[in-house]
């Protein structure tokens, strides 16, 4: 990436910043124009089955270090895909973007890095998949809950306002579940009039990275729509829960023994003696209210308690290493050798990996959503994290990224 491009990008992690009323009215009426008036200002994409051919041209919003990229290479897409544009305003995470895209073989010479706010949409590519983790503390429960009153909450209509503009064939979006709770449906019922107006196919579910052969509970509403006249009839479909799940220890270093003993009066309350000899992590940078223990599972891992060190393993008397938090995420060791290249300040990589989406839900919702828009002919089999048996998921990732290379 060019110094030029990149210079403006290096702010660090945005933070939460009020939004006007007029500010955010006059973004919803952009989006209802852009919408009303797609038919007159777009052509129906002309849509023919490229099975394993032609490029596949990506814009992706809120990249971070590019998570899609990895599920993409782990498909073994990574020769087709075309990385038109991408959005980061954060430092650290687009020098670990082109770290990343480096290491699965996906140039980005030419992509174009932008800010939400002030890219120029008529210069914007047409995409065949547009994919987006919108900023989640303005809706999380552990955030301030502002919605789109702050400008982290805002990033969602900004990003629909590309979607409505360049209408791509498939759209991936990925935020937390509470974005469907009542205190939003104001902005939920925007977004799904949106998709509807603009003749989409849509559907959406929570779906938690630990019944998909990775042991963290990180439930995501996860949203696939399709332009009808690629869907033409291929339906939608999210992917089931695994019927069995890995053990957690296989995603831990067992042989990396600490001497650190936290006291953690509420979770040995909670769990018992076991809590120091079976396996568990537990959050201590929580509040009590929020210390859940939680059964052979990790909890959410989150960018704030990865920067600061506070998952405790306290069978193994340490704190989690970045090597299983990237095993959590589903991340390859190579690419996290690649991430870890980079000149950044400590931890930064992995407090990225807690603001980023878990791999291995990527890859399953991103087969199905290309299979529908006639993009790829992969079927079930593709469906590694749902095939893989229990006892090798925590080397599925490695496996498929040396397969595809």
């Amino acid at each position: 990436m060019a110094p030029k491009v990149r210079k403006n990008f290096l702010k660090g992690k945005p933070k939460a910043s009020p939004v006007t009323d007029s500010e955010r009215d006059d973004l919803i009426q952009k989006v209802n124009k852009l919408t009303s008036t797609w038919r007159t200002r777009l052509s129906n994409w002309k849509c023919q089955h490229q099975s394993s051919h032609g490029k596949i041209t990506l814009v992706s919003d809120c990249c971070g270090y590019g998570s899609e990229l990895i599920a993409l290479r782990l498909l073994g897409l990574q020769k087709r895909i075309h990385l038109a544009m991408a959005t980061e305003v954060d430092g650290a995470k687009v020098d670990l973007h082109e770290a990343v895209s480096r290491a699965c073989g996906i140039n980005t010479s030419s992509t174009v890095m932008a800010d939400m706010f002030e890219r120029d949409l008529d210069s914007a590519p047409q995409a065949d998949i547009y994919v987006a983790g919108y900023p989640c503390p303005s809706f999380s429960k552990l955030g301030r809950k502002k919605g789109t009153k702050d400008r982290r909450g805002l990033v969602t209509l900004k990003g629909l306002e590309f979607i409505a503009f360049t209408r791509p064939k498939m759209v991936l979006l990925e935020q937390v579940a509470t974005l469907l709770h009542k205190s939003n449906a104001r902005l939920w019922q925007f977004i799904q009039k949106t998709f509807r107006i603009l003749n989409y196919q849509m559907i959406f579910q929570v779906l938690n990275t630990k019944h998909f052969g990775v042991p963290q509970s990180r439930p995501r509403v996860y949203i696939i729509a399709i332009v009808q006249e690629c869907a033409q009839g291929r339906q939608l479909e999210m992917p089931p829960a695994r019927k069995s799940h890995p053990d957690l220890h296989q995603f831990l270093d067992k042989n990396k023994i600490g001497k650190e003993t936290l006291n953690l009066p509420n979770y040995e309350e909670k769990i018992g003696p076991s809590l120091w000899t079976k396996g568990y992590i537990v959050d201590v940078g929580s509040s009590p209210k929020f210390q859940h223990a939680l059964t052979n599972c990790c909890p959410c891992l989150t960018y704030t308690r990865l920067k600061e060190g506070g998952y405790y393993i306290p069978k193994l008397r340490r704190r989690v290493r970045c090597e299983e938090a990237a095993r959590l995420q589903g991340v390859p060791a190579k690419v996290l050798a690649a991430m870890r290249t980079t000149e950044l300040p400590p931890r930064s990589v992995d407090a990225a990996l807690g603001d980023a989406m878990s791999i291995n839900v990527l890859m399953l919702t991103l087969r199905r959503g290309l299979g529908v828009a006639g993009l790829t002919d992969m079927g079930p089999k593709h469906d590694w994290w749902l095939r893989c048996p229990s006892e090798s998921c925590h080397q599925l990732s490695d496996n498929l990224f040396d397969k595809y290379g």
